[in-house]
């Protein structure tokens, strides 16, 4: 000990605000070196792999994707139609575009291995929009789905074709029919808004 007192430092209570901020960094710390640990044991792993099995997985993987590359052409061409209606995407905050992008995305990867082919829609996409740009960050140009700036209105002219899907509707729907397009609005939110 040198005799020099430490000076303490005072007490200072922190807001609520910056107690949910701090915890939040700190839980994206830890989820980062969590990652980081997993991404590594992978990397170990594959090294650790006999190259055989590596040459078979990668071949199996090839297959996969190209069963899946023709079931999704199959599906452009006499699928099911169902339409995603983005027009609401102005009453979004970040947060429901960015969960809706997330349900968009994992749609199209159950279309991928859909014991029915579905074709589907994505109608009032329009180039540089939010819902657009969030799409792009998901790869979305590359999916095989029909893409229009139109509305589904305008894209299905024939209003008998459309089948308007709600939540609130009292109608079940017992069967589906190829020749009609079955409409879902494309909206996520917290409280429950009528649709258009």
């Amino acid at each position: 000990m040198t005799g020099e007192t430490q000076e303490e430092q005072p007490f200072v209570r922190m807001s609520k605000i910056e107690k949910k901020a701090l915890r939040r960094a700190r839980s994206k710390e830890s989820r980062k070196v969590k990652t980081d640990k997993y991404k590594q044991n992978i990397k170990e792993k594959k090294k650790a792999m006999d190259p055989e099995i590596k040459k078979a997985l990668a071949a199996q993987k090839r297959i996969d994707q190209a069963e899946s590359k023709l079931r999704l052409e199959e599906s452009l061409r006499s699928g099911m139609k169902v339409c995603i209606d983005l027009s609401f995407d102005a009453e979004h905050d970040e947060r429901d575009r960015a969960s809706l992008v997330k349900q968009l995305s994992l749609s199209y990867s159950v279309l991928k291995s859909a014991p029915v082919p579905v074709h589907l829609h994505l109608t009032s996409l329009v180039p540089g929009s939010a819902v657009h740009t969030l799409l792009g960050t998901q790869g979305a140009e590359n999916w095989l789905v029909s893409r229009t700036e139109q509305s589904a209105w305008e894209a299905f002219p024939d209003k008998s074709q459309l089948v308007v899907l709600s939540p609130d509707s009292e109608n079940i729907i017992e069967s589906f029919d190829k020749d009609k397009v079955y409409m879902i609005g494309g909206i996520v939110d917290r409280s429950v808004r009528k649709a258009r």
